[in-house]
């Protein structure tokens, strides 16, 4: 086995292949988790990879992402699981979830959760009227709770979990910080809360048990990016049901799959049929003025982006390009997710416990994103046995 050999996986695939939620499935891309079973012989587990398809073995266990098709390693229940969160995260902004997922979900709570914690889980669920993100909080510390219960209980070579709470947080309340200079409507975040200085306090709880319960884990926190204050406020809108949306727009024989916040992808019979959709997409404006959609148009399919930034009045509607009504009043079709609050910014944190055990000798350095694969690995090598301890992955986003 070649360390050095790690660092020649085909990033360059991923890099054309992977840019947009779901891309995975069409890959053949190397991925961290089945490349451990083969180096180890051992499991691995991974809790809601982003953009990540299943390639595991029956022994590990995997959930992915709610926004990537791909199966579910793990007994029936975590199955269940599985469903459960991509249909909540998915018909979050729309409000239509079944009163049986929330069941399964609380069941989950008290199977995974900490004692100490219920209470102020509880606390968060009562208190999200108004203040949507604490439900994202209280799925999150979910997470959390299943990663660390499923890792102790099956002791697997490398373990992950991602968090995307803090990301959600940001980007779409940013500027109700204490922290940052700027501001949000009432109407939509109360006076006086701080969702950033909460989302914050709830991956320090994260943190301190993960560090706690799981004492023999290397511990890996990596964050792909971080987040800068937008410079003006951008509406985000989603259909509500996304077939029929896209039936009143004329596109009848496709195929629709939601994606994070105003994105979807539209599956066609064949390239043609790709073509006319991308076509029908691009001719269609809201009536107040400016195209309605950015299509991603691919070889079989198109990546359909919202691109409406503004509010939408009652009034409003889809024209095409004659200026034929397409759609009247659209808001009655569409949910109003959140107001943008913040831009990416391509730099990222890591903290690695292998390198940062003395606080003292920190060592301040770039480490570009396509290597945490490869530094992953090689805490497996044989030439390394020094650092052969189990992996813990949290991966946030801040």
């Amino acid at each position: 086995m070649d360390p050095v050999g790690h660092r020649a996986y085909r990033t360059d695939l991923c890099r054309t292949s992977c840019v947009r939620l779901g891309d995975i499935t069409e890959t053949q891309c190397p991925q961290i988790w089945e490349s451990i079973e083969r180096l180890t012989g051992r499991p691995t587990l991974a809790i809601c990879p982003m953009n990540a398809r299943n390639a595991v073995g029956s022994a590990s266990l995997f959930i992915p992402d709610p926004w990537t098709p791909t199966t579910v390693t793990g007994p029936r229940f975590l199955q269940r699981i599985a469903g459960v969160l991509s249909r909540v995260v998915n018909n979050n902004s729309s409000g239509k979830i079944a009163a049986s997922d929330y069941l399964m979900l609380a069941v989950g709570m008290l199977r995974y959760g900490s004692p100490a914690r219920w209470l102020e889980t509880l606390r968060l669920a009562l208190g999200s009227r108004g203040r949507g993100w604490r439900k994202a909080i209280v799925l999150d510390r979910f997470l959390t709770d299943m990663f660390i219960a499923e890792t102790r209980k099956r002791q697997p070579a490398f373990a992950s979990v991602f968090l995307n709470v803090a990301a959600h947080v940001q980007h779409h309340y940013l500027l109700s910080s204490s922290r940052i200079d700027g501001d949000n409507p009432d109407w939509y975040v109360p006076a006086g809360a701080d969702p950033l200085l909460e989302v914050y306090h709830s991956y320090d709880q994260a943190v301190a048990d993960i560090q706690r319960l799981l004492p023999d884990y290397r511990l890996i926190i990596a964050t792909g990016l971080h987040q800068d204050p937008c410079p003006k406020p951008v509406y985000y809108w989603r259909p509500r049901e996304h077939a029929r949306f896209l039936q009143r727009l004329g596109l009848v024989d496709v195929k629709v799959g939601p994606r994070m916040a105003r994105d979807f992808v539209i599956e066609c019979a064949d390239a043609a049929s790709v073509q006319r959709a991308a076509e029908r997409l691009r001719d269609i404006r809201i009536a107040s003025g400016g195209n309605f959609f950015n299509v991603d148009e691919r070889s079989r399919s198109l990546f359909v982006e919202i691109a409406h930034e503004g509010d939408i009045t009652d009034a409003d509607a889809l024209v095409d390009g004659s200026g034929a009504i397409v759609v009247k009043r659209i808001k009655d079709h569409l949910s109003f997710v959140a107001i943008k609050n913040s831009i990416h910014n391509g730099i990222g944190y890591i903290i690695d416990t292998a390198e940062s055990a003395r606080p003292t000798s920190l060592d301040v350095r770039s480490v570009p994103l396509v290597e945490l694969h490869a530094r992953i690995l090689d805490a497996f090598a044989e030439t390394r046995p020094e650092v052969s301890e189990p992996v813990a992955a949290l991966k946030a986003t801040a």
